[in-house]
């Protein structure tokens, strides 16, 4: 099986896929990381082919932080910077080296963090499954094939999210489980 891992250039979201890919390529399967260029050494040190695909992750921390979303962002509401970092300043950036890299490698399955929106859109490039999440996986919601609304929404957290079908997150249920998907 062909295996292309999509990572954010950071280590806290590369670490955790690093023993499923060990077990991986330990079975037999190819695998092949595509990410930031700060990453790249690290995945080779870590015995997987690389491709990369995306900016910097300091390259992307400063568009993020330029983002009027961000920079205009009321007092104590940080997470506009995730939401620009993740959502509006690296997916735009990855994609078209993320479909090409998907184009020429035809994987079987396509595996990313959660917060890698951009591989979900990679998706359309080939026939792949799509596993995301990283150490919790939970799926996407909404069609990631359109870019994101600017300005971006103003939602705290536990409050319904743009298609997830306005339900509301429960802390006390916890993650929602693997392919229920709100239409």
């Amino acid at each position: 099986m062909k295996v292309l891992c999509s990572s954010t250039p950071m280590e806290g979201v590369f670490a955790p896929f690093v023993p499923l890919g060990k077990a991986l390529l330990a079975a037999g399967h190819h695998v092949v990381v595509a990410t930031g260029p700060d990453l790249e050494q690290r995945v080779r040190r870590e015995g997987f082919a690389t491709a990369v695909a995306g900016p910097a992750a300091m390259e992307g921390a400063m568009a993020a932080m330029a983002d009027p979303a961000v920079a205009n962002a009321p007092g104590g509401e940080h997470w506009h910077f995730g939401a620009a970092m993740f959502g509006a300043v690296i997916p735009p950036a990855k994609v078209p080296a993320l479909r090409q890299v998907a184009d020429d490698y035809q994987p079987d399955l396509i595996v990313h963090a959660e917060v890698d929106v951009a591989a979900r859109r990679a998706r359309r490039a080939g026939r792949a499954a799509v596993a995301g999440g990283g150490t919790e996986p939970r799926p996407v919601c909404g069609d990631l094939s359109r870019p994101l609304p600017r300005p971006l929404p103003s939602q705290p957290a536990g409050r319904a999210r743009p298609g997830c079908g306005g339900r509301r997150a429960d802390p006390a249920r916890g993650p929602r489980r693997p392919g229920r998907v709100a239409a």
